[in-house]
């Protein structure tokens, strides 16, 4: 009797890992981008309830670039001149090294409550900042995060289309990975401004 173990695949054998350990990986992949696609309304929905300072923070802690696309009196970080590469250290004195620290401290106030923002500028000088907390606005919730994430749930929607038609075929299962990792990146964009 042959020992299955020391026996070289036969190129039938072979040509099946070829067939489905592609489909597999891709199949994997589609499913986590469909994982992320459920839990990120959570998440986002988490952080608009959150009282907004006027401005998204960066990892590690450094204020963006990115502004108001409605109503800019919501900003108000923004508006009173906190911009691009100065660091966030503080909140009312408390020091903030994470987006969780932030969140967390923001949750202690309510939208109208003024918070003293301790920043420091490239040169090391430090400043601090009185801002008053508002709502994040319902135009930048559709720029920012509804509009992307419908956008890339049509890729994701594509994607899982095309890998359900033609899994069998290269073009079919590159297909489904690009768009899906396109869906991925747009939808996500949300999260990378706010974490």
């Amino acid at each position: 009797m042959e020992d299955i173990r020391t026996r070289p695949l036969s190129s039938i054998e072979i040509s099946a890992w070829r067939t489905w350990l592609p489909q597999l990986l891709v199949f994997i992949f589609l499913l986590t981008a469909l994982a992320a696609y459920l839990v990120v309304p959570f998440l986002a929905f988490n952080w608009i309830s959150t009282p907004f300072i006027g401005g998204f923070i960066e990892s590690p802690m450094v204020i963006n670039t990115m502004g108001p696309t409605g109503d800019p009196g919501a900003w108000s970080a923004y508006n009173q001149g906190l911009s691009k590469g100065l660091a966030l250290l503080a909140i009312d004195g408390q020091t903030v090294r994470s987006s969780a620290e932030i969140s967390a401290i923001l949750r202690q106030h309510q939208v109208g409550d003024r918070v003293n923002l301790e920043v420091q500028m490239a040169d090391g000088e430090r400043l601090t900042y009185e801002v008053p907390l508002t709502t994040f606005p319902v135009n930048d919730q559709l720029s920012y995060f509804l509009i992307p994430y419908l956008i890339g749930l049509v890729y994701l929607g594509c994607a899982v289309w095309v890998f359900a038609l033609r899994r069998f075929h290269n073009s079919g299962r590159s297909f489904a990975l690009f768009s899906s990792g396109v869906a991925l990146a747009i939808g996500l964009i949300f999260d990378l401004y706010t974490t």
